[in-house]
């Protein structure tokens, strides 16, 4: 009885959860469309403020500062792509999260945020391309791939 307890305190102890550079969903598909700094990126701070606040114009100009002393800074892209979503500039969006991915090809954030405005776009099967990726890179405790997953859900529940 002992060694079961032992082993499963050593494994919650000792196996790592995958970090997330953002907070929750932001789907405008009709998910959460809230938030939430959770990044250590200090010079992200600002823009994140802004984008908690809901300030997606204030977010894009702190963006722009960064990206111009920093042009391969794939979060503040993926930053970028999440306001120009949410500002409806869906041309700069897909430009911001490719320009992410071009950086980081295993950025779950920008895929996932990607993967939304494709639904946004009634592109569902551009979605699903990206949670196919995803759920390559996943191996489990993936909040992207399952915020995405749940998105494309409830948009076929919808469109259906």
């Amino acid at each position: 009885m002992r060694r079961p307890l032992i082993f499963t305190i050593f494994l919650i102890l000792i196996i790592p959860t995958q970090g997330f550079s953002a907070g929750s969903s932001s789907s405008d598909s009709g998910n959460n469309s809230s938030y939430s700094v959770t990044s250590e990126n200090i010079e992200l701070k600002a823009a994140e403020s802004a984008i908690n606040r809901k300030e997606y114009k204030k977010a894009i100009v702190e963006l722009n500062k960064i990206l111009a002393e920093k042009p391969n800074h794939a979060d503040a892209w993926n930053l970028l792509g999440f306001s120009a979503r949410k500002s409806g500039d869906f041309k700069t969006a897909k430009t911001a999260y490719t320009k992410a991915l071009s950086i980081n090809p295993k950025h779950t954030r920008a895929m996932e945020y990607m993967g939304e405005m494709y639904l946004s776009l009634n592109q569902p099967a551009k979605a699903e391309e990206l949670l196919s990726r995803l759920e390559k890179l996943c191996s489990y405790n993936c909040k992207d791939r399952d915020l995405l997953r749940s998105a494309i859900k409830k948009y076929k529940a919808t469109s259906s």
